[in-house]
């Protein structure tokens, strides 16, 4: 389940599900009901982190777990060693009364017995806790249990989200049910449940909708294109349909609507503030409303961004809209090569960062006329001495793998403006890693079939082999270069966009999340 988690994140929740009742009543019985919560979310929070260094030759979890408790719980030493004493002298446990009710095996904790435990070391006193208040047959035996105790200290980690009492486990959860943070493959787990009574769910920053809800909130909007038109602008090996365009993007392209024209509000109560004031230039024009796309190489996020420019410009507020992607912002080849980087052509790391940044803050600016390096697929490189030039747009798509990326601190420690801070809305095209693999193979296949067979291709090299040998070598790629980008730099960004589009096997969009305001 823990190696599985690594393609699939949600395939954690199982493992919160079968231990998190008992992580809670260890951590109860060691520092009181209201700490539980706390321990119990940050338990599985760490072990969600640090999953890819599980060893897979331990067949059981449940001992990491508790080791992890153990530690967490060290931190809260010294508080409730004074509690212990205070026990020690009143005689009164007000965890074991809270818990009077319950049929679990529990050991009373007795003043003599607290005054005891005062005085133990802290290693001896995890491992008798753990022993007594774990629970009887623990895996691994007192070994075991002792090896997880004295695990070297974790540094600190960040506060997890709190959900109320009664919050439903996670695969109960709205979509996405483990919110990741956006920069180290985190995710914020709530508290577990303490009731079957209670169901509601723990509130979420999203609003989750299946495709049929999100399809009903195009209200009456028509649907200008053909389809001729979506033909066109779908990707090789994507199989949107005007049935897609008419449950998912038409939706979306009014949402993205009234989003403009709330904008176009808000400037006009910015221009009555500033009044005369302003800096000198009397009313404030508008600029342009910037929109990022984000996902997964062969995900289908640029035929995405491709319908819903066609869609926004059938807008009569908003006629011109462009879409740029960040490709013409890798460095080139040559420069590639010179850093060691080829095999990381992608990663961020392989962009010009700054320059993709200082574009699109030109363009939010409001600046006359801004040009962007362009990029060719057919040769696989920067095309020397040619430029795209944006002239202000109404609307401006970035689409990319990398758009949501937060910004890097500077050498001199402080924080940058990043891509994402001028971005009025953004848009993640979701899918399950093993899925997207299928689509690359199979655009791959494609591709040799048709543009790999220009002689001016790159990639020409893979039509002179067998098929067998040319899928052997994309799928060398997948699983060096694009899924490891997916899982430790694209992914992790979902949780920063305002919609996330999650599609199925058969490339279909079947669930969305919109982030609430």
């Amino acid at each position: 389940m823990i190696a599985g988690s690594l393609d699939d994140p949600e395939l954690f929740a199982g493992l919160y599900d079968r231990h998190a009742a008992d992580i809670h009543r260890y951590a109860a019985r060691r520092l009181g009901e209201g700490a539980a919560d706390d321990i119990t979310a940050e338990v599985f929070l760490v072990a969600f982190r640090t999953r890819a260094r599980y060893d897979s030759s331990h067949r059981l979890a449940r001992p990491r777990l508790y080791g992890i408790a153990a530690n967490l719980i060290g931190r809260h030493r010294r508080s409730r060693v004074r509690a212990l004493k205070a026990l020690a002298r009143t005689g009164e446990d007000p965890v074991a009364a809270s818990w009077s009710e319950r049929s679990d095996d529990r050991i009373a904790v007795q003043a003599p017995l607290a005054g005891t435990l005062a005085a133990l070391c802290p290693e001896d006193r995890h491992v008798l806790l753990l022993v007594a208040w774990g629970g009887p047959g623990l895996p691994g035996g007192g070994r075991r249990a002792g090896d997880t105790a004295r695990h070297r200290p974790l540094p600190p980690q960040p506060r997890p989200q709190q959900g109320p009492r009664g919050a439903a486990h996670p695969r109960d959860r709205p979509h996405p049910p483990l919110r990741r943070n956006s920069r180290d493959n985190e995710y914020v787990i709530t508290s577990p449940a303490r009731s079957t009574r209670r169901t509601e769910h723990a509130p979420t920053p999203y609003v989750d909708l299946t495709r049929d809800e999100w399809s009903a909130l195009r209200d009456k909007t028509p649907l200008p294109l053909s389809a001729e038109e979506v033909e066109k602008l779908r990707g090789l090996g994507d199989v949107i349909d005007l049935d897609e365009v008419r449950d998912v993007y038409l939706p979306l392209s009014r949402l993205l609507n009234l989003y403009v024209q709330a904008t176009s509000g808000l400037r006009g109560a910015l221009n009555t503030f500033l009044g005369d004031a302003g800096n000198g230039h009397g009313e404030q024009r508008g600029t342009p409303f910037v929109i990022g796309v984000a996902g997964s190489v062969a995900v289908g996020k640029s035929t995405s961004a491709r319908i819903l420019q066609a869609l926004l410009a059938r807008w009569p507020e908003h006629p011109r809209v462009e879409l740029v992607t960040t490709d013409g912002f890798l460095l080139p080849m040559k420069e590639l090569e010179a850093r060691g980087l080829m095999s990381r052509k992608g990663f961020p790391e392989s962009y010009d960062r700054r320059a993709l940044t200082r574009f699109v803050a030109d363009i939010k600016a409001g600046k006359d006329e801004v040009t962007a390096p362009v990029y060719s697929h057919l040769i696989y490189d920067i095309v020397p001495g040619e430029r795209l030039t944006v002239r202000r747009p109404d609307i401006l798509i970035v689409e990319g793998l990398n758009v949501l990326q937060p910004a890097l601190p500077g050498k001199d420690g402080r924080t940058r403006v990043g891509l994402a801070d001028y971005f009025d809305f953004s848009v993640y095209v979701d899918a399950k890693a093993e899925d997207i693999e299928t689509w690359y193979l199979h655009r791959f296949r494609r591709l040799r079939e048709t543009a790999f067979q220009n002689p001016f291709s790159y990639f020409r090299k893979y039509t002179q082999v067998s098929e067998a040998e040319a899928l052997d070598y994309a799928r060398t790629m997948w699983r060096t270069i694009n899924k490891p980008n997916l899982l430790e730099n694209v992914a992790p960004t979902r949780g920063r966009a305002t919609l996330v589009l999650r599609k199925g096997p058969d490339h279909k969009v079947q669930r969305l999340s919109l982030r609430k305001l």
